[in-house]
């Protein structure tokens, strides 16, 4: 600090300044609070405002963002069979389109000849929107855990049983033991 200044401490208004403000570098910060309070502060006490100001801010965000994924994934069951019918219904939409069988929309032009055929750009624009749909449609199902089943590893044994159900686990066994007997059949010299 040059001679004659002394720094101060920072009053309520410019911490609530450093706050509202924590987006700023402490060099504009300080250079602030020195023109609107008067008061000369430390860059590392900036600083240590800042730093808790940017904390709470980015508790805050996480907060909100978890509060809303939750309320989306509680609220989205009750649209699911809205979503799903929508796709459904434009994707074969568009199919009958690029079939030639919808009544509303064609993309069908006179050859000169007397026939009907695709126009191209239409046919390309139709096939590329049918195309993203469907991907967009099929990205909606549910993923499913997959296992890397190539070692013995228990950990991993144990994940893929958890996978079934008792039942499924007895219905799989019966399989492996129908297996197993066949094979031992074929084996038996003749």
């Amino acid at each position: 600090m040059a001679a004659g200044n002394k720094a101060y401490a920072i009053t309520p208004e410019a911490k609530q300044y450093i706050i509202e403000n924590c987006q700023l570098t402490s060099v504009a910060l300080k250079a602030d609070i020195k023109e609107q309070f008067g008061v000369d502060v430390t860059e590392s006490a900036i600083w240590a405002h800042m730093k808790r100001a940017r904390d709470a801010a980015e508790e805050v965000t996480r907060t909100a963002d978890s509060f809303i994924s939750q309320r989306i994934t509680e609220n989205v069951e009750g649209f699911v069979d809205v979503i799903t019918n929508r796709y459904q219904t434009e994707i074969k939409r568009i199919g009958d389109i690029l079939d030639g069988t919808c009544k509303e929309v064609t993309i069908m032009e006179d050859d000169g000849e007397g026939n009907k055929i695709a126009s191209p750009h239409q046919y390309g624009i139709y096939a590329k929107l049918f195309s993203q749909l469907a991907k967009d449609y099929m990205a909606l199902r549910p993923q499913f855990p997959t296992i890397d089943i190539t070692t013995n590893s228990r950990e991993r044994e144990e994940a893929l049983l958890s996978m079934f159900s008792d039942d499924e686990l007895v219905a799989l066994l019966e399989k492996v033991r129908i297996v197993e007997g066949e094979r031992a059949i074929i084996k038996q010299p003749k």
